[in-house]
């Protein structure tokens, strides 16, 4: 595998000649990563080049693939034998996202690639300000996904984009990348959805994974509600205006308009008995929309949600909190890659396939939601997640600071 180092504005600086590993993590929801070790030369000119070469902030792209990686960890290492290695991490160009917040108020309706294209061309894009465009980002294809569902900037502070990207690609269950577009030195956000080749439909190729069929190596099966909240009480208040009249002693009638603010409620979910596991959700969502306009007097203009959309809103962050408290049930396996299923050819990232196992019982239509590529010194083993995996405690301690 050719791996080449390319500058933050896509100008190439060099190509790696000798690396002991990399690993390629291709992630369907959020950011893959990616690491890469290789022994450092022992002339030191050819290791001072080695290490401008891989510093923070440079590109790796590895030849032949969409994506590429931008640089954000190094460590050089020697050993008590005095081997001196340098390990090399970092995040997909997807990334990149993660660096702006959603810096207007916002509220979205539409489908969820609608929404996650306005959110991208408003803040790294097309913003208002022209620092806080993403150099070289533009928005690529379309490709037509038609789940609908509601984005609003929060009330009491602002999302990061690529959180607030990531949590949308879950809750309508699509993909998310920024393509490296080498000869046109460019970067295109899209967003995506994989084949469905399960077993029960006659539309695409099916891929079928299992031992029987001798296409997997190994397999390992989590089946977890540890973390499961299934219906969810969300609370939110609900403000809208009142106009009233005054005459004074004169006659003359003013007009006066105040806020009212009414606690309203939405349930997401309708698992009953002890297939209930409820979740409560304080939203922070308004019926209050800043418009950025003012008047002629320099007030802000406002717009109001009508009751039924407000709760609609709600409904929709109960279903995002609920998204990310599913039921766990994924396999890993490591891919026989001389078996009856070729690699991006007959299956690839994003794709809805089946896994069977004869032997423990179970057969899973799901989506392939990470393939983990390392390239050695001896070949290439793929290793592939089907499902949602367990969350981390990283995962975990996100939410609760969100």
């Amino acid at each position: 595998m050719e791996i080449y180092l390319f500058d933050r504005t896509l100008h190439m600086l060099g190509m790696l000649e000798a690396y002991t590993s990399l690993q390629w993590v291709r992630r369907f929801y959020k950011p893959g990563e990616f690491e890469l070790v290789m022994p450092i030369p022992a002339k030191d000119t050819d290791a001072a080049s080695l290490l401008t070469l891989l510093q923070k902030e440079n590109i790796v792209w590895p030849k032949g693939k969409d994506e590429a990686g931008v640089i954000d960890y190094t460590h050089p290492e020697m050993d008590d034998k005095g081997q001196e290695t340098l390990d090399i991490k970092g995040t997909f160009l997807t990334g990149y996202l993660g660096r702006r917040i959603v810096w207007d108020n916002l509220y979205l309706t539409g489908t969820a690639e609608s929404m996650m294209r306005t959110l991208v061309d408003k803040n790294a894009v097309s913003p208002s300000d022209s620092g806080r465009v993403i150099p070289m980002l533009s928005l690529g294809n379309t490709h037509g996904i038609a789940d609908t569902g509601i984005y609003q900037t929060p009330d009491d502070g602002r999302d990061n984009l690529g959180d607030a990207l990531n949590t949308l690609a879950a809750a309508a269950d699509v993909g998310q990348h920024i393509l490296f577009d080498l000869p046109n030195k460019s970067l295109k956000y899209e967003v995506w959805r994989g084949l469905n080749r399960t077993v029960g439909q006659s539309e695409n190729p099916r891929a079928i994974f299992c031992r029987e069929y001798e296409n997997v190596l190994t397999q390992e099966y989590s089946d977890s509600n540890d973390d499961l909240r299934n219906v969810a009480l969300v609370n939110g208040k609900f403000t809208y205006p009142v106009t009233t009249q005054k005459t004074d002693s004169d006659g003359n009638v003013t007009t006066e308009t105040t806020d009212v603010e009414e606690a309203v409620a939405a349930t997401v979910g309708t698992a009953s008995g002890l297939d209930r596991c409820e979740a409560y959700v304080s939203s922070d969502s308004s019926s209050k929309i800043d418009t950025g306009a003012q008047d002629g007097d320099g007030n802000t203009i406002y717009t109001y949600l009508s009751k039924s959309d407000f709760l609609n809103l709600l409904a929709q962050d109960g279903t995002k909190e609920l998204a990310q408290h599913a039921e766990v049930q994924s396999f890993s396996s490591k891919i026989n890659l001389y078996g009856n299923l070729s690699y991006q050819t007959d299956w690839d990232l994003g794709d809805s396939v089946t896994f069977f196992s004869r032997r423990w019982g179970l057969q899973l239509d799901t989506r392939i939601t990470e393939v983990k590529e390392t390239y050695e010194e001896n070949g290439m083993t793929l290793v592939v997640t089907f499902g949602n995996d367990l969350p981390t405690l990283l995962d975990k301690i996100k939410r609760v600071v969100k």
